[in-house]
């Protein structure tokens, strides 16, 4: 089957990324999301989700959320945004924790 979201990359969007990667004080997320882009790439390597995951050291689910970030939001939107905080709500809550701890 198929990618539905298919990233086609310019010459100088590689070169941009390649330089995101190589530069020294950059966050880790931001030097991950730029290597998965770059392996996702269809002018270049023709690597599967699965193995760009465990290329980059990540799950295919960062593998797939990067993907379509990058086609629906752009390069930059891909590369520099962060997880968004959403998460489950904590089981116990900060009294109820201390209370059941002792």
């Amino acid at each position: 089957m198929p990618a539905r979201y298919r990233i086609l990359l310019s010459p100088a969007e590689q070169q941009q990324l390649k330089d995101i990667i190589h530069q020294n004080n950059i966050a880790k997320h931001k030097r991950i999301h730029a290597q998965v882009i770059l392996a996702l790439d269809e002018n270049g390597s023709k690597l599967t989700e699965l193995q760009v995951s465990q290329t980059c050291g990540v799950t295919t689910k960062t593998v797939q959320r990067t993907r379509k970030r990058c086609v629906l939001e752009g390069l930059e939107v891909a590369v520099n945004s962060k997880r968004n905080g959403i998460a489950r709500p904590r089981k116990l809550q900060g009294v109820q924790q201390a209370s059941n701890s002792r």
